[in-house]
């Protein structure tokens, strides 16, 4: 018996297109700099603020050099 004689359905749901990224200002852009290994940043401030925000950017900022800069390995039989 397939799904549509058990009585559920199937529905396509499309991705949301790409958001453009934010435009930081001038304080967000600096903490987004910070580089990794100067020791720890806190971010503060009122609700809307934009530390959330601030604290994404960072983390994709940090993730896509990560990317740029991972070595290929090639072991042996794939044994690492």
């Amino acid at each position: 018996m397939d799904d549509r004689a058990r009585g559920t359905s199937l529905r396509l749901v499309l991705p949301a297109p790409a958001a453009a990224p934010p435009v930081l200002d001038p304080a967000q852009a600096s903490a987004v700099a910070w580089p990794a290994g100067a020791g720890n940043l806190l971010v503060v401030g009122a609700p809307g603020t934009g530390k959330t925000t601030t604290a994404i950017e960072t983390f994709l900022v940090r993730r896509r050099a990560a990317r740029a800069v991972q070595p290929a390995v090639d072991a042996p039989g794939g044994a690492w």
